[in-house]
Parts: C-alpha cells; sequence; structure tokens
C-alpha cells in the first residue's frame, strides 16, 4: 500500500521544498490543530487546568506507540536546544567533566545545575571556525 505523504501538506504541485532545515512546512493536521489552539486562546476563560496537559499526554502515547517505547520515555520541550540541555544538566557529572555544545544553543552553561558542578561547557562556532570558547569554566 502507497500513502500519498503529499496529500498531507499544503504545497503547490510544482514546488519541490528541500529547505527543511530552515523550515519545515506543516501538514493540514498541525495547521488545522494550531488554528484550533489559537482560536481557544483567544478565549482564555474557557481553557481550564487540565487543558495544558491532556492533549499533550495524548501527543505522548501516540508517539511512544510510534517509537516503541512508554509515554514516560518521551519529553516535549519547546526547542531542541532545551530539551538537550535539561538532558545536559540532568547528566551525572563530576567537577571537570565537559559537556560539548554548540555556540547558537543559548541554553548550555546557563544551567544552575551545570554551572554549580563546575562542568565545563566548550562552544563550537561552527564548521568553518572550530575555534571553542567556554560558557563556564
Amino acid at each position: 500500500m502507497s500513502v500519498d505523504y503529499r496529500a498531507e501538506f499544503n504545497i503547490p504541485r510544482e514546488t519541490c521544498y528541500l529547505n527543511a532545515s530552515y523550515m519545515t512546512p506543516q501538514p493540514r493536521r498541525v495547521v488545522e490543530a494550531a488554528m484550533r489552539g489559537a482560536t481557544l486562546r483567544s478565549q482564555p476563560w474557557r481553557i481550564a487546568p487540565s487543558d495544558f496537559f491532556s492533549e499533550v499526554e495524548t501527543l505522548r502515547a501516540a508517539f511512544a506507540r510510534q517509537v516503541g517505547c512508554s509515554a514516560d520515555n518521551i519529553a516535549i520541550v519547546p526547542s531542541a536546544g532545551y530539551g538537550v540541555s535539561c538532558a545536559a544538566a540532568n547528566l551525572p557529572t563530576k567537577t571537570g567533566d565537559v559537556i560539548l555544545a554548540f555556540k547558537r544553543e543559548p541554553y548550555y552553561g546557563k544551567s544552575t545545575s551545570i554551572r554549580t558542578r563546575k562542568v565545563r561547557v566548550p562552544v563550537y562556532c561552527n564548521d568553518r571556525n572550530p575555534r571553542v570558547g567556554y560558557v563556564n569554566k
């Protein structure tokens, strides 16, 4: 059985969009969900505290099924950099350990947990300029 993934996106037939590392086209269902969320947020008195978690838990469970793990193993974070920062802050490190980071990821080294353990976070500028600077020492 063949799936027409192109139909999931609002991309003109004559367009071949390949720059997903810059900005990924959103599937139609994601756009619809965002519009539902924006509509709900326009009437905040209709939002209950449980609303912040119910859809997220459904999403975590669905993704866990896709990758074959428990929903407890799935974290929903606002950005990849923040998620990696949280993971780095929870690594079992000791004074003198090093966590590698990239310059454009602002969260590394700002974590109180990383700073108090005196873990060095070298920041690599980019492939063309491989100088190393440290967020903390």
